[in-house]
């Protein structure tokens, strides 16, 4: 609890400021609704495996009520649109769960919206984004999300009838930004939304090529049931919003300070780690390779630090922070 004085139409006043939520609110937040179907969503399916099996193995992990904000947010956001969607619409449905079994194992999934026309079949997933998400272009999630939909609407037998092979299918994803403004819009036209709320289409895969990578997500995450932790692969670095920011190349003979020149930002090559490794090659062949060596600078795990409640039992993320506290360990963060 902190104070300030501010005024208020000419009058100073103390605001008393606590930093947290009211209890009521809390207790509303942790209100967990979700209920589990099945052996893996696909939610779960395009997680890392470790993240996902963590989970599992821990639900007895607690969430702080703050961390839950934006959860609750996006939900809701879809409460709101499912409330008043015009169901009277022909041809519109929401929320309707799926399932299909895929080697023995049930996969399951909801749609936000299917909307069929004389013509085409929508499928619809919405999202509430931050602008930096768009950014960023973390697309792979959602792309493959519609298109395992997609699949299950053309396998699950609960659901099929509304399967349309008939009909052009497009994937769309709608999305509303949380943290959207006109300012930055005009200063980054290239690469900011150019609205508050915008739609994206998709082309469908076929849908066997979409079985074949359903499965291999499946694989993944199976192999893990019968695998101690500590010998569980770790989490690529974007799935723990991680990411190299530069290469630097250093002398044998002094690996504390990188050579003059030898730093190689991956900023200034649009983000690609290729290019600013391929850059570090040449000036070390250029001086004498064997003399030199290079490092990677990694930011942070995001996820890990600061959102995953269980990360306190991933043995991957012990040693990423025994390696970052103690120049000693050797463990390739990032990795």
């Amino acid at each position: 609890m902190y104070n300030t004085s501010i005024n208020i139409d000419g009058r100073q006043e103390t605001l008393f400021v606590d930093s947290g939520l009211p209890q009521e609110y809390q207790k509303a937040m942790l209100i967990n609704h979700y209920q589990k179907r099945g052996d893996y969503s696909v939610t779960e399916l395009l997680d890392a495996p470790r993240c996902a099996r963590l989970k599992q193995e821990h639900p007895e992990v607690e969430t702080d009520a703050e961390n839950l904000i934006h959860s609750v947010l996006g939900t809701a956001m879809h409460v709101y649109f499912d409330t008043h969607l015009e169901k009277s619409t022909p041809g519109l449905y929401t929320e309707v769960p799926m399932s299909v079994k895929v080697d023995g194992k049930t996969v399951t999934g909801t749609f936000d919206e299917l909307l069929l026309t004389n013509t085409h079949m929508f499928i619809t997933d919405l999202k509430n984004w931050n602008v930096f998400k768009w950014m960023a272009g973390e697309w792979s999630k959602v792309y493959w999300q519609l298109n395992y939909y997609h699949y299950m609407l053309a396998h699950d037998p609960e659901v099929k009838a509304l399967f349309s092979p008939n009909k052009q299918t497009v994937l769309r994803v709608v999305i509303l930004f949380k943290d959207w403004n006109k300012r930055d819009a005009d200063i980054h036209k290239d690469k900011y939304p150019p609205q508050r709320g915008v739609t994206v289409f998709f082309k469908p895969l076929p849908l066997p090529e979409v079985k074949k990578h359903l499965k291999a997500r499946l694989n993944a995450h199976r192999a893990l049931e019968s695998v101690p932790e500590p010998e569980w692969p770790d989490a690529p670095a974007d799935k723990v919003w991680q990411k190299c920011t530069a290469i630097k190349v250093y002398k044998k003979d002094n690996p504390k300070k990188a050579i003059n020149g030898g730093v190689f930002s991956l900023s200034n090559y649009n983000g690609d780690f290729d290019k600013a490794n391929a850059q570090a090659y040449l000036l070390m062949k250029s001086k004498g390779e064997h003399d030199f060596f290079t490092k990677e600078v990694w930011t942070e795990r995001k996820r890990c630090e600061r959102y995953c409640p269980v990360s306190e039992f991933c043995t991957t993320y012990r040693k990423h922070c025994a390696a970052k506290n103690n120049p000693k360990v050797s463990f390739k963060i990032g990795k």
